[in-house]
Order: structure tokens, then sequence, then C-alpha cells
């Protein structure tokens, strides 16, 4: 508050003193002259009075006149008593004009600006000249002393000048050079000494105002200097204080703070490039490079290579049956089998190695070991190994394993894309060989893919060409061995391979989603077929692929409608792995199927995961004992163990049993002596075509002659 005031009364001082400076300068400049004019206008009354006077003695007009000598005279005298003081005459246009035409000597013409404007607008003029002041004002005829009778005849009957004209005018100069010289030296005294008093009050004002404002101030102005620089964490005093230093303080606190949080976002953007940078060449899951840049990578070393120098080989890895686990353990699971397994490989092979994921479940890694097959080969070895051990993900212990394919630079290709793709072929023929092996791509491999890729072409194809069918095999009633539903089976006759087994078909209409077209053409065509067999239920398996697609329930609702079968003779065969991802919408869509009428039943009951907790929480009708137990009856006591709990776990929930796959007298009557309801397999009939049925049907004759045959490849 004390150097407020200070900084008042000091600007109060210098509002007071300046001006009154400037007008005691600006009183001294007027008082200079108004004495000057005072002079010249006495001057000129002197000279006018002179000019009167000596015109009014002359006696006659003629040239040589005493009264020009006179008036002259008198201005000389004049002049000389008074140096600053110069004096003039100057006539009117008429009057220079007669004195021309009469050849006079006194002529007198104005002589600069200030004459001519005396003579223009007929009033006295008062102007600084340089150091002079200049006075001059007009003599007009019947004015003044100009009005005397005789100056009026003498002009008017000479000059023909009436009254009210112009006759000329005086002009008296001031010299002010000494005066304007005091003036100046005052000037600068008294502006020199305002200017060591306002010199003196602004010291005095500086120096209370740096004891008690400025030196805060200078304390803000280096903590701003500071934390310009960067320094954030520089300490900011004055904060507390309610005048204007404290609202700086506060308001830099402010700034401060505004600049921490933008570094704050700086940094978080930064990160966040960083980790966008990282994510377009590397996996967001196990953090191993992508794809991308294992390909570029290769690519990289294959052009350093040269001509072949060396041995850089491309390695596949595979997880064998990945699809198992999401399928039935859910996909969060998979995603931590993944990681755990990315950490393996990585610890496993060589320090620098490139270790990237290429897929889904696929790896890939990239060795240089200068062409030491038998280092290669350890390598492999010691990764499958990898999966020699389980591992447990929280509560549950994984089994896994690992198939590898390779693929070398310049031996088997020089282009990148094919060594991988040479690789992953090679990885494939491991898992076909049973999984967990190693296997180096051949030149068959090659021929086998692109077989594989003309059959998906030709699979497109079939649907329109009307290649597909379906076969039925039947199901009877376990003790009286009738007929009571068949299940429908889907069969391709290739017009140049003959028949293609559905074990060949079947995974490559998964894998590229025609599972899903020809889910519905099955489903249209069997319940097409079971109106023409009235008694008998018709079982269709829906494919996980299938049941999650957001139209199922609708498809089976339309095709009911369209066939006209009665909705319970429908059974719909799902897996438990449709059930385990995204479990709310699974439960929604099998009840949702149940309340069309139609029956559900669960496949392959007994080899998952968790089948009690669904039979819990599921509406199925039926559960299919899976084949794999009905072929150990006999060698295994465990199963028949297994089977007779399943049957009295489905008495119990009030669902029905269907044994699969059964073959032999034997198999038949452990499950008759169980109580399982229905059964089917080679022993009763295979799969057949739909005149076949229709033949059984109307003979009544089912069990074929040489049931015990081995399965062929139709079998599904």
């Amino acid at each position: 508050m004390s150097a407020a005031i200070l900084l008042v009364v000091g600007i109060a001082l210098a509002a007071i003193q300046i001006p009154a400076m400037v007008f005691e300068l600006w009183v001294e400049r007027e008082n200079i002259a108004a004495a000057a004019e005072q002079q010249a206008d006495a001057a000129l009354d002197m000279l006018e009075a002179v000019h009167i006077q000596s015109m009014l003695n002359r006696g006659r007009v003629s040239d040589n006149d005493p009264a020009i000598d006179t008036l002259n005279g008198s201005m000389d005298q004049f002049s000389r008593a008074n140096a600053d003081v110069r004096l003039w005459v100057f006539m009117a246009p008429r009057v220079v004009d007669y004195q021309r035409s009469q050849f006079r000597a006194e002529i007198e013409p104005p002589q600069d600006e200030v004459d001519r404007a005396v003579l223009a607008d007929r009033r006295r003029q008062v102007v600084f000249d340089g150091d002079s002041l200049r006075v001059s004002r007009p003599v007009i005829l019947g004015e003044g002393r100009a009005a005397h009778p005789k100056c009026a005849a003498c002009h008017s009957s000479m000059m023909q000048v009436k009254q009210g004209e112009l006759i000329g005018g005086y002009s008296a100069a001031v010299d002010l050079s000494h005066e304007w010289a005091v003036w100046r030296t005052y000037l600068f005294e008294r502006v020199l000494v305002g200017i060591l008093i306002l010199g003196a009050t602004l010291a005095l004002i500086y120096v209370m105002l740096h004891r008690t404002a400025l030196r805060p101030l200078q304390r803000l102005t280096c903590a701003t200097d500071d934390i310009s620089r960067g320094r954030l964490d520089t300490p900011i005093e004055g904060a507390e204080r309610r005048d204007e230093i404290g609202s700086l303080a506060r308001s830099l606190e402010v700034f401060r703070h505004a600049l921490i949080v933008r570094e704050r976002l700086e940094q978080e953007k930064e990160a966040a490039t960083s980790q966008a940078r990282f994510l377009t060449s590397h996996d967001a899951l196990t953090g191993l490079p992508n794809r991308g840049l294992f390909v570029r990578t290769v690519e990289r070393e294959v052009e350093a290579t040269g001509s072949g120098t060396g041995s850089l080989t491309v390695l596949c890895i595979d997880v064998d049956h990945f699809k198992r686990v999401n399928d039935t353990l859910g996909f969060r699971f998979g995603d931590e089998l993944l990681k755990r397994i990315a950490q393996m490989i990585s610890a496993a092979v060589p320090e620098g190695t490139l270790v990237a994921r290429l897929g889904a479940d696929e790896f890939g890694v990239l060795l240089r070991l200068g062409g030491d097959d038998g280092a290669l080969t350890d390598l492999c070895r010691a990764l499958v190994a990898v999966s020699d051990r389980s591992i447990w993900i929280g509560a549950e212990e994984v089994h896994f394993g690992i198939s590898i394919g390779g693929a070398t630079a310049f031996a088997d290709s020089r282009e990148t894309e094919e060594l991988i793709q040479f690789a992953s072929l090679a990885a494939h023929r491991a898992i076909q060989d049973g999984g967990r092996l190693y296997r180096h791509f051949t030149p068959d491999l090659n021929a086998a893919m692109r077989d594989r890729h003309t059959l998906e072409q030709d699979l497109r194809a079939a649907l329109d060409a009307g290649q597909l069918e379906l076969h039925y095999q039947p199901v009877v009633d376990c003790t009286s061995e009738k007929l009571v539903a068949v299940e429908a089976l889907m069969r391709w006759h290739h017009p140049s391979r003959g028949w293609v087994g559905p074990t060949t078909f079947i995974p490559i209409a998964e894998a590229t989603g025609l599972i899903v077209p020809l889910g519905r053409w099955l489903l249209w065509t069997a319940c097409s077929q079971a109106r023409f067999w009235p008694e008998l239920s018709v079982a269709i398996n829906l494919s996980p692929i299938q049941f999650r697609q957001p139209d199922v329930v609708e498809t089976v609702r339309a095709c009911l409608a369209e066939t006209g079968i009665e909705p319970s003779r429908l059974e719909l065969e799902i897996t438990e792995g449709v059930l385990l991802e995204r479990t709310e919408e699974a439960m929604a869509t099998v009840r949702a199927l149940r309340a069309l009428g139609v029956r559900i039943a669960m496949d392959d009951f007994g080899t998952g995961y968790s089948s009690l907790g669904y039979l819990r929480n599921f509406p199925f009708d039926t559960l299919k004992i899976d084949r794999s137990f009905v072929a150990a009856l006999g060698d295994d006591p465990s199963a028949e163990a297994i089977i007779g709990a399943i049957i009295a776990l489905a008495r119990s929930l009030n669902m029905k049993t269907t044994a699969e796959g059964v073959e032999t007298a034997a198999q038949r009557d452990f499950l008759q002596a169980a109580g399982c309801d229905h059964a089917q397999g080679f022993y009763y009939a295979r799969p057949q075509p739909p005149l076949s049925i229709t033949q059984k049907i109307a003979s009544g004759t089912l069990r074929e002659q040489g049931r015990a045959r081995a399965p062929d490849s139709l079998t599904a």
C-alpha cells in the first residue's frame, strides 16, 4: 500500500510541476511577443502620424516634395534611434500605377507576402518571421488619419482613389533575437531544474518502491524467467498477498500450472504417438513384431545375403488345435496362452533372433545359422520341446503342442512372401503328420497347396452346380431297434475327383466361411426331405460358425414355415465350443430355438471341459455319447463307467441319450442293458441316399449285409 501511495505522490508531483513549468514558459513567451507588438504598433503610429502630417503640410503636389523627404528622414532617424525596429511604407496597386505613370521615384510596392496579404484582406497582420515579430496594417482613405479632407482631396484628384479604398500600408519588424536568446536560456534553466527535481523525486520513489514493491516484483520476474526456461518447480512467493503483487503471483501460479498440464499432455501425446508407431509394427497382444515388420526384415536380410552365401531360414510355428482352446475355454484364455507361448519361443531361440507373430496362432522366426543343418534341427527340437510340459493359466492346467515348418532362402525361394508361405505349408504338414514335429519345405507341399486352393474354388461352385447331396444315417430305438430318426450328412460328388470325403471339404468350408451357405442348404434340403418321412425325426449339425450367425433363429423359423414339418421333428446338434464365448448370447439363442419347438442336442458329450455346467444352464433335449467311448467298450472298463454315468445323468435331467459309432453286437447289448435311448452306427446302417431310407421304411428292414465293414471315407 505504501508503494502505491508513493507512486501516486510522485505522479501527482510530476503532473503539477510539468504543466506549471510549461505554463510559466508560455506566459514569458507571450509577454515578449506582446511587448514587441506594442513596440511595433507604437512605431507604426509614429510613422503614420509623421506621414499624414507631412502630407498635410505640403504646399503643392510635385516631385521632390518636402513631405516625402520628411517621411523618409523620419524613418531613417527612427531606425538609427531604434536599431531593433525596421519600418517601411507600401502602396496599393492604384497608387503604384499612378506613381509609375508619373515616373515618380518614390514608388513603394508591397515588399513580401505579408504586405500583399494586408492589401488583399484589408486587415492587420501579426506574424513571426524568424526571430522577428512583424506587424503590418492597412491605410484606407477616409478612415483614421487618412480621413482628413486634404488627404482625400489629394488622392482622389490625382489617383482617383475613392473613399474606403486602400491607399497602402505600414509595416514594422521588431528584432527579437536578444529576447529569444534570453528566453531560451531561461527555458533551458527551467527545464534543467524541472528535470533535476523530477529526477530526484523519481529516484526517491524508486528507492521506496524497490524497498516495498520492486523486490517482490523482481522475485516474480526471476521466477517467471525460470518457469519460461522449463524449471516448473521454481517457488513463487507473494501469492498470499492481497495486493497487485499477490494477484500477479497467483496469475503466475495459474500459468505455471497450465504449463505443467501442457507438458504432461505433450508427454502423453508423445507416449501415444510412440505407442501408435510401435503398434504399426508390433502385435498388441504379445508385443512381438507383426507380420509387416517380419516381412520387411526378411526382405532386407535376403538382399544383404546377396547371391546365396550363408544360410537364412524362415520358420513358421503353429499352435496345434488352438481353435479348440478358444472354443472350449474362451478367447481370453486363448490370448493368455498365446502370450505364454510367445515368451517361451523367444527364450528358446538364440539371443537377437527375430521372433514375430504372423497370424492368430502362427509365429515366425528368422534364423541365420551359417548353413549348419544340424544346428537348425537341434533348435527346432528344442522349440518343439517347449510344448512338452503343461502350463497353468489361472486354475486351468493346459497342454498344448506346436508344429514347425521351415524354408531356406535361395535353396527354396528368393521371394520373401514365398519363403513365409512355404514355411507355413511345411508347418501344416507337420500338423497333418500328428503335430509336435518339424518339417522342412519340399516341392510336393507346394503342389498340395495348389490342390487345396483348386478344391476350395471347386467347392464354391459345387453348390450351384448341384454336386452336393445329403445322405442320412438311421437312428434306432435301442430296445426295439425300430427306426425313429435320421441324421443328415453332407456328401460331395466331384465331377473329376469322385466322392470327396467330408473330412476333406468340411474344414475348407469352415476356414473360408462357405460353411454358412452350405449349412443353410443342408437345413432346407433335410427339412424338405423329412416331409416324405412323417414318422421320423431329422437331426442336423449346426457348425459353431453357423450357430453364431445373428439370423440363425430366423433362418430356422423360415425353414420350418416353408417346408411345413413339425418343429418337434427337427433336432439341431451343437457342440460345447459354441457355448463357451459370449455365454449369455449363446443361451439366448438356444432358448429362442427351443421356443420354436425344435429339439436341441449336445453333440460329442463327454469330450469337453465343462459339460456338467452346461447341462445345468442350457435346456438340452438329448445328449449324444461320443463314439470314442462306445469304441472303447470291452477294452477299457472306464468307458463302461462313463457311459453308464452319462445315461444316468441324462435320465435324472429328463434328457434322452443317443450313442454314436455302434459297430458291434456287444456294444449294442451293453447300451441296451445300460438304458440308452437311441443308437446309430454301422452295426445298424451306413449313411445312405434318401431313396434307400424310403425303401427301408417301406420294407421294414434296417440292418445291412456286411455291417461289420470298417467305415469308409464318407463317414461324417
